[in-house]
């Protein structure tokens, strides 16, 4: 069996680490961090050290705790990230492996730098999560329709991460983004309410050999899984989420690597998400049903133009089911295909777009259960939507404009 991305929790098992949460002293630009974590099962135990740094690989500064199950860590530079890990100790001097690594990420910059500034006070049923591939900026928008409610800048991070995802990862309906780094063969999570982080957790897999193809609740227990992909092998691996910030890795197939995983989409309607293949060189367009985690039925739609890129997927209509974007990368043609289960019901022509003009998401803007088409002007930075109802898009005027180099997450241009 070929070996996919390994969950590593460099962690005792009964010895997690949580990052409750972190005051600054605006006076001082230092902060501290107070940190909690499960007693060992050993009664051979008889204390705790925490030890952190401002490198993942080099902790260079440690706190003997004592027996306590929780400390405060202060004096620590609000501009730096700082990474924790928690090893416990004998009387003769044993100690155990570390625990699982949690982060206080840096906060640089301020609400001055955010991508827009437009807040208007409305409700915001939905949100739009943008980065800055050149700087590392974070930007949150919260949206009503295509009215910006407001807007939160979340710092400058190193642009070596990337966000690969959003979804639920600890069971409490919140948006957690999903962190990448290849080269570090590290995974990131942050916990989040609304606009503000409440935690972090970093996990060990990947390499710039796998790849985040998706992330989806698979089997509908309300937690989100992550879809990996190895490019050379073509090897698909499923970690799924067995308790919050908890995964299972399972091996799912092994597919010839021309095949490529388009996405995720619940073109059933049944809760269960679908994995969309698309052959980069004949054009072939697949389905695969997941049943148990194991492929199910698998279904050929046939051949189709590769001038045509999937752009995106949505349930454009309303009715339940996922619908699938297309874009034609030459002459800019939009098409939908209105899918009931594995079957193409219908079809929309929405027309041709400058190619100045590219999808970059498909979010519900009000937040119900119909999905619209975001759009990005790559010339000058103006935004727009398509929103989707149970006869076509409407197509208001742009809403907003950004400067050069953000982009909404996960990243796409089509």
């Amino acid at each position: 069996m070929i070996q996919g991305p390994a969950i590593q929790w460099t962690a005792l098992p009964l010895v997690l680490v949580y990052l409750l949460f972190g005051s600054i002293s605006h006076a001082q630009t230092t902060r501290s961090v107070n940190l909690a974590w499960d007693a060992s099962s050993s009664s051979a135990v008889i204390g705790y050290r925490v030890d952190y740094g401002t490198s993942s690989t080099a902790l260079t500064q440690s706190v003997d705790v004592g027996n306590n199950l929780a400390a405060t860590i202060s004096n620590l530079a609000e501009t730096q990230t700082y990474y924790f890990v928690v090893t416990d100790y004998t009387a003769t001097g044993a100690t155990s492996l570390p625990s699982n690594m949690v982060l206080l990420t840096a906060r640089t910059g301020g609400t001055t730098t955010q991508p827009i500034t437009t807040s208007n006070g409305l409700a915001a049923p939905a949100s739009l999560l943008w980065q800055n591939a050149s700087t590392g900026g974070i930007g949150i928008w919260l949206m009503s329709g295509t009215s910006i409610a407001t807007t939160q800048f979340l710092g400058v991070f190193d642009p070596s991460w990337t966000i690969a995802g959003i979804g639920n990862f600890d069971g409490a309906a919140n948006n957690e983004i999903l962190w990448y780094n290849a080269d570090l063969g590290l995974i990131g999570i942050w916990t989040m309410n609304g606009t503000t982080q409440t935690g972090s957790y970093i996990l060990n897999g990947g390499s710039p050999d796998w790849a985040i193809e998706a992330v989806a609740d698979f089997d509908d227990t309300g937690f989100s899984d992550i879809l990996w992909r190895q490019k050379s092998t073509g090897a698909v691996y499923l970690w799924k989420t067995v308790a919050p910030v908890n995964f299972n890795s399972i091996f799912i197939a092994s597919v010839d690597p021309a095949w490529q995983i388009a996405g995720a989409a619940d073109v059933e309607g049944t809760g269960h998400p679908d994995i969309v293949w698309r052959d980069t060189n004949t054009g072939g367009l697949a389905i695969w049903q997941l049943v148990n985690d194991q492929p199910g039925q698998q279904v050929m739609l046939g051949n189709y133009s590769l001038d045509f890129a999937i752009a995106g997927f949505g349930d454009f209509t309303g009715a339940g089911k996922a619908d699938i974007l297309w874009r034609n990368q030459n002459t800019g043609e939009v098409y939908v295909w209105l899918m009931n289960g594995f079957t193409v019901a219908g079809e929309w022509d929405a027309g041709p777009v400058d190619l100045a003009w590219k999808v970059v998401g498909t979010p519900a803007l009000a937040g119900g259960t119909i999905t619209d088409v975001l759009w990005i002007n790559t010339g000058d930075g103006t935004v727009a939507a398509w929103l989707g109802s149970p006869v076509g898009f409407t197509k208001p005027a742009p809403f907003a404009s950004v400067a050069s180099g953000w982009l909404p997450m996960p990243a796409q241009q089509y």
